[in-house]
């Protein structure tokens, strides 16, 4: 037979240092086995939507902020 698609919310916590292009295994969040056998593995493959601030390159997240000389040779707080 074919696979009946179902809408559903699942929450997933994204473990720390994951990169795109890994999969996360939800483990019998899968389409049910044939002939009543369990549910099998759901795999989600990161992908990282790019932001107007920051950008991820490799393990490091980057901002770009504009700030005057003085306040790069002086130290400065900026919001």
């Amino acid at each position: 037979g074919r696979p009946q698609w179902e809408n559903r919310t699942l929450a997933v916590k994204i473990p720390p240092g994951v990169h795109p292009g890994q999969f996360i295994r939800l483990a019998g969040q899968g389409m049910p086995g044939h002939g009543g056998e369990p549910a099998g593995d759901l795999y989600l493959e990161v992908r990282i939507a790019p932001h107007k601030l920051y950008r991820v390159e490799e393990r490091d997240l980057y901002m770009t902020l504009p700030i005057t000389p003085a306040e790069a040779a002086l130290g400065a707080q900026v919001q």
